[in-house]
């Protein structure tokens, strides 16, 4: 897994120390591409998979109509595919754009897991899939492997409320997933953290600000990059940051955030809800609910207490946007 994370992270942090021209709105159109693609596949539409691609599609050697054949004689086999949206990045320059992720095949006798990545192109003013490659992951399992016995899923924990003061809790359910993140700055104003994140997003990297209220100084901004299962894993890209001359990168523990909303991966209310952040100033993130395998979190923020969390709570009901503390 630590090998999976540093292949794919290694990437973003290509995508951030490049040049980038992509408006953060472009970079989440390419995402919804891929997201929808995902759905029809799952669906086992092969006509409408098609139209995802342009006749000028490459991979592995195969032209388009060459791919065309060998991917309809296994279509139907190969399972199910899956992928978090966190683990979806996008690098985009004028009308091209680079995605790579992680994606896990369910039910199938190939590779359970993969690095994908993918080529598009702007065609008639959609994102169409030019070329594409594959990297297993994980070795096939055995024929003889005993299939897997199906499990009941648990129900998810009941949302509690504070009647002292509303704010809500989701309740503990074991560790953060993410307990780590890069600070990169803190500013005395929202504006000024908002520009910087911004920066950061337009060039494919995954940074948000969380209010901090520092004894003697006030209210300030933090700006951090990334979440990370481990402080290893955080180590490596904080140390690419500084050669990409952001200066300060310090890891920190910020185990608790803010959940805006849970959504499925295909849900276009996602996109309206981290617009409806966006106008009111903030920006939002978005993980993997790895106790809901098919849905994504909105979140903002990073905290080190659930107390600390709690008041950003009120503060963001007073500009009317909703959310509860939760663990990354």
């Amino acid at each position: 897994m630590k090998r999976i994370r540093t292949i794919v992270l290694s990437t973003l942090i290509l995508f951030i120390m490049l040049p980038g021209i992509a408006a953060a709105d472009t970079i989440e159109d390419v995402r919804i591409t891929i997201r929808h693609w995902n759905s029809v596949w799952n669906l086992k539409k092969f006509d409408k998979l098609l139209a995802f691609y342009s006749p000028s599609f490459k991979e592995g050697g195969y032209t388009y109509d060459e791919w065309k054949a060998k991917t309809d004689g296994i279509f139907y086999k190969a399972g199910d595919i899956s992928f978090t949206a966190d683990d979806i990045y996008v690098f985009v320059e004028g009308r091209r754009a680079t995605v790579s992720f992680v994606q896990e095949f369910k039910n199938a006798s190939m590779p359970p897991r993969g690095l994908k990545t993918l080529g598009l192109e702007m065609i008639n003013d959609q994102w169409k899939i030019v070329s594409g490659k594959w990297e297993a992951l994980e070795s096939a399992p055995p024929k003889s492997e005993a299939p897997k016995v199906a499990t009941i899923p648990k129900p998810s924990p009941k949302v509690k409320t504070s009647a002292k003061d509303h704010t809500v809790f989701r309740p503990n359910r074991g560790i953060s997933t993410y307990p780590y993140t890069i600070q990169v700055g803190s500013y005395p104003t929202k504006a000024q953290a908002y520009r910087v994140v911004d920066a950061i997003n337009v060039k494919g990297g995954n940074a948000f600000f969380a209010l901090a209220h520092i004894a003697g100084k006030g209210d300030w901004y933090r700006v951090f990059v990334g979440y990370y299962t481990s402080e290893a894993e955080a180590f490596t890209i904080a140390e690419r940051l500084k050669q990409g001359g952001t200066g300060q990168a310090n890891i920190v523990k910020r185990p608790y955030t803010l959940q805006i909303g849970s959504f499925l991966k295909t849900d276009q209310a996602l996109i309206s809800k981290k617009g409806f952040l966006k106008a009111k100033g903030y920006i939002g993130y978005i993980v993997a609910d790895k106790y809901e395998p098919d849905k994504i979190r909105l979140l903002t923020g990073a905290y080190k207490t659930r107390n600390e969390a709690a008041r950003r709570v009120k503060e963001l009901s007073r500009e009317g946007i909703k959310s509860i503390v939760d663990l990354r």
